[in-house]
This record gives structure tokens, C-alpha cells and sequence, in this order.
């Protein structure tokens, strides 16, 4: 017996240990079966583990929608976690060509790709290593300047669940992609890294909860318009050279993002 009472070592967290009637407990989150044994995996199921979890709703995953905007080396991160979650389609969108001086952080590519687009290697090798004898999810790739194609993100944000912005496009257009999953009511991961640092945001989306816009520190203001200084970077102050290079912006700042949104 442990300190608990239970007749199992080690350590009992709270709902484990909660009273019979608990909806923890109801759930089936005891200590007895936790320490039980796995049962036999499910032949070919590549998803059987994460279908035993308690509470863990797999038939929900696989019916979302997500919209990958950026193939950076957070973005293509990202798609591929979503993959290997079993996410059931994914939309890729991105400009760019693979290089080689991406290999060293881009997961979803080969020196063999190197110099096709972006979003035709990413395709090409989450089709080629998706997770064995699992139904592999709906792809869908755009090779397109999401700046000026606008009107298009629009479109694929409707048809989504839910948006990752990767795209190191400014804080204007993280701005707009913000503005635009407010309308929408989309949950939206914001995720960039930069020399030594690297940060991501969530916002649920939900009426009357903090957007992206709203919870970002006011040194990280998204309206911050000085190219030497991005979201994420260091707090330690600029050298007197930076801030002598740094443009002066005076008057108010005016954009408009084309696409609309009903």
C-alpha cells in the first residue's frame, strides 16, 4: 500500500484518487487503470494509442480542416505534427522554393528537392511518409503570394477549422490573419522563430476572449513598424548603430487588406 491506500507504488495525482463518483473517475481516470496493462494494439491503426486516452476525441480530429499559411520551418513543423496527429485535411499555401540553406531546419525536405516549390515538396513527402496503414489526410497545396492573392486566404479560411499563421510577412499581415479568424470565429496558432528565439501564441477565437492582437507584450506591439525589431527577438536594447539606421515614421499608419469578409 502507498501513502494513498492504494495497493500500487507511486505517485497518485488528485483525480486518480478522487472519490468513485467523480467525472474524473467516471471517466475512467483511476490509478488501477493507468497501471493496467495496454491493450493489443489495433492491427494497422497507427492512431490505436491516442484512441485509448481518456476523453480524447480521435473522430474529432480527423474531421478538422487546417490551414497552413507558411512553409517555413515552423509551418512545415506544423503540417507535419498535423499529419501525424491525423488531422483530416490540411492546406498548405506558400511562395517560396526549397533551398539548400533550408535543410537545416525544414523538415519536409530532401537535398534531392532542393529548387522545386515549397509546397510541392511538402506534399510530395508528407504523401511519401504519412504514418503506415493509417487514412492518410486530404492534401491540398497553393503556391501562391499570399499577399496579393488575399482574396484567396479568405476562401481557405473558410472552408477551415482552424489556422496556423507561419508566414513572416510583418505584423500587418499577422494583423489581418488575426482580423480575419475574429470574423470567422477560428481558433489561430501564430508561430515564428528568429536567431536564438522562438515563440508561438493561441487564440480560441471564441467570442469575448483575448485575440493575438490583444495578448501581445507592448514591446512586441504587432503595429511596431521598424524592421529591426520582430516579435520574438531579444529584450536587451538595440546597439546606438541600429537605432541611428532605424527610418522615421511619422503620422498615422493607414492599410487595407483586400478581401472581403462577410
Amino acid at each position: 500500500m502507498n501513502a494513498a491506500g492504494m495497493p500500487h507504488p507511486g505517485y497518485v495525482r488528485q483525480e486518480e484518487n478522487g472519490p468513485e463518483d467523480s467525472e474524473q473517475c467516471k471517466a475512467g481516470a483511476t490509478l488501477e487503470r493507468r497501471k493496467e496493462p495496454p491493450l493489443p494494439e489495433a492491427a494497422g491503426d497507427a492512431f490505436d494509442r491516442q484512441r485509448l486516452i481518456c476523453g480524447f476525441d480521435h473522430g474529432l480530429v480527423a474531421r478538422q480542416t487546417v490551414l497552413v499559411l507558411g512553409l517555413g520551418g515552423v509551418g512545415q513543423g506544423a503540417a507535419l505534427a498535423l499529419a501525424r496527429l491525423g488531422v483530416g485535411a490540411i492546406i498548405l499555401v506558400d511562395a517560396g522554393v526549397y533551398e539548400a540553406s533550408d535543410l537545416n531546419r525544414q523538415c519536409l525536405g530532401s537535398p534531392s528537392q532542393v529548387g522545386r516549390a515549397k509546397v510541392e515538396v511538402a506534399l510530395e513527402t508528407l504523401r511519401a511518409h504519412h504514418l503506415v496503414g493509417a487514412p492518410a489526410p486530404a492534401l491540398e497545396g497553393f503556391r501562391m503570394d499570399a499577399l496579393a492573392e488575399w482574396a484567396q486566404v479568405v476562401r481557405l479560411a473558410r472552408r477551415s477549422d482552424a489556422v496556423f499563421n507561419a508566414m513572416g510577412a510583418g505584423p500587418l499581415w499577422d494583423h489581418a490573419v488575426n482580423g480575419l479568424c475574429l470574423e470567422l470565429g477560428l481558433p489561430l496558432v501564430r508561430g515564428e522563430s528568429e536567431e536564438w528565439s522562438a515563440r508561438v501564441d493561441l487564440a480560441s477565437g471564441r467570442e469575448g476572449t483575448r485575440c493575438q492582437a490583444c495578448a501581445a507584450p507592448p514591446a512586441d506591439a504587432l503595429f511596431c513598424l521598424s524592421p529591426r525589431r520582430t516579435r520574438g527577438s531579444s529584450s536587451r536594447p538595440p546597439s546606438p548603430e541600429l537605432e541611428a539606421d532605424r527610418p522615421e515614421v511619422e503620422g498615422e499608419v493607414e492599410g487595407e487588406v483586400e478581401g472581403e469578409v462577410e
